[in-house]
């Protein structure tokens, strides 16, 4: 009996891991690399070099916004933090609709920095697919529950997979690739365990909504009112005769807020009819001060009187608060964060060899089969496809010209092409030969996409490390690191192809 439920569970784990395998390596990677999201946006938009953290910022901010959109119903700003050193703020007209700005904090001057969605582009991935309506957030709580799955199987599975995380047996063929396998599935366990679990409960109220339908009559605004909270009103709203909303009253608001918050800083600020002297201001405190997603905040009036205040929800909001803060990671430090992209990696290479392993596996067991399977060149579009399409969005960011009409749309048409020629060379190629073309034009993109940037002046890797901006020195030597890596790993797959023959 025994034996018949491991075996069934090496079924299950097998199938399980294959057909949402593909799609699981996608999120993993594109999620791995939105831990340095902010960082990664940085880089794509080159012009925003030079600003840096300003007490004044907010005053300036206000300042903008008084002259660009005095009539809007809401004004939002974006204080500036250490891995975003800019000042954005953002308007809703009357009609609807946003504008954004990027400002410089010390000044309030504006940036004008390049369109481009830059690390967002690889956030929405990682969750969406930027699939139409939602049939990627579907896809991706499938694979989310697949992944589950394969990892409560794998664990029964392999009874002795904490002894074999000390063994590898290199060139070993399939044992090899079980061995890795192994190995970064054990250093990465809990982390597997614990993002797809707040995964899917970052998306539970799609796919779980019945809870919610019924307990509110399918009247889901009522839902996101009680989840995200009114607060606790403090006071009364200030009278008719309260002066106009003014800059340096915003930043008298803003130093109350973090009085009240003696660890916190603030981070971003809502003014509701910011023309009207009914105006009222909301302070958020920075998501990276608490683990917990539900942001507490602050709301005055015109005059700096706090009249409401949330400070975190009940048992169940604080729960989900905390699960989708952890997924997201965005309290986590810099040694934190680069934990947490490692353990990403190990998923990603977890994923990734045990999608290897199944081919290796079947073609051992049928080797007189000339034909590859469709799953092997599946591996090779997926696996070297992916990062392929990633380095051409960064490629595309920089090629393309700086004032250029609907960039953002051309970066992701390059990547999007680029996975499609990748899929088309997999499909057409011998699987060998596909594999070997796509590295080296992995290491080769990955090389390119620094180099534009050094032809301008006081821009690129040399000025950045001069400059000490190592947001953008980090991408840089990452893509150099990556480039050399793939060329080289490229070279030796050549060079054993051909002692083979």
């Amino acid at each position: 009996m025994k034996d018949g439920f491991r075996q069934t569970m090496a079924f299950l784990h097998s199938w399980a891991g294959l057909f949402p395998g593909w799609l699981l390596y996608a999120i993993f990677l594109s999620g791995s690399l939105t831990y340095y999201r902010q960082e990664i946006t940085l880089w794509m938009r080159p012009e925003l070099s030079g600003a840096a953290a300003d007490p004044q910022a907010a005053v300036h901010a206000i300042d903008r916004l008084r002259q660009a959109a005095p009539d809007a119903r809401l004004w939002r700003i974006d204080l500036p933090n250490a891995r975003n050193p800019v000042t954005e703020i953002l308007w809703k007209g009357e009609k609807g609709g946003f504008r954004s700005e990027y400002l410089d904090p010390r000044t309030g001057g504006q940036l004008h920095g390049r369109e481009t969605m830059g690390g967002d582009f690889l956030y929405y991935f990682h969750f969406d697919l930027h699939a139409p309506v939602r049939l990627g957030r579907w896809l991706v709580c499938f694979a989310a529950i697949a992944m589950l799955v394969a990892i409560i199987s794998g664990i029964i599975t392999h009874r002795r997979i904490f002894a074999d995380f000390f063994t590898f047996r290199p060139r070993k063929g399939q044992r090899s690739w079980l061995d890795a396998h192994n190995v970064a599935g054990v250093l990465a366990l809990p982390f597997c365990l614990m993002i797809s679990f707040t995964g899917l409960i970052t998306l539970a109220t799609m796919f779980m909504p019945w809870a919610i339908q019924r307990a509110y009559s399918s009247d889901t605004a009522a839902y996101a009112r009680d989840l995200k909270g009114q607060g606790m009103v403090a006071a009364a709203v200030s009278s008719a005769d309260a002066p106009a909303l003014s800059g340096p009253m915003v930043d008298h608001i803003v130093g109350r807020a973090e009085q009240i918050w003696p660890k916190g800083r603030a981070g971003r600020i809502l003014v509701d009819n910011p023309g009207s002297k009914h105006a009222t201001v909301t302070v958020e405190r920075r998501d990276a001060d608490s683990i917990s997603y539900d942001l507490v905040w602050l709301r005055f009036s015109a005059d700096g009187r706090l009249i409401a205040r949330h400070d975190g929800g009940g048992p169940a909001v604080t729960t989900h608060g905390w699960l989708y803060g952890l997924h997201l990671a965005r309290f986590s430090g810099g040694t934190l964060r680069f934990l947490f992209f490692l353990s990403g990696l190990l998923g990603t290479a977890m994923i990734a060899t045990g999608l290897i392993l199944w081919v290796v596996k079947r073609r051992t067991q049928n080797p007189a089969s000339p034909r590859p399977m469709a799953a092997e060149r599946a591996n090779v579009a997926m696996i070297a496809g992916l990062p392929i399409a990633i380095a051409a969005l960064l490629l595309a960011n920089r090629l393309l010209p700086a004032g250029m009409s609907g960039r953002m749309a051309w970066e992701a048409s390059a990547f999007f092409l680029s996975w499609i020629a990748a899929l088309m060379n997999a499909w057409m190629m011998p699987p060998k030969r596909a594999w070997t073309g796509q590295v080296r034009c992995l290491g080769l993109l990955c090389l390119a996409a620094p180099i534009p940037q050094m032809f301008v002046p006081d821009s690129g890797l040399f000025a950045w490390v001069r400059t000490g901006d190592m947001a953008r020195v980090c991408v840089d030597l990452a893509l150099f690191i990556t480039g050399l890596t793939a060329l080289a790993a490229a070279s030796k797959a050549s060079a054993r192809r051909r002692a083979k023959a």
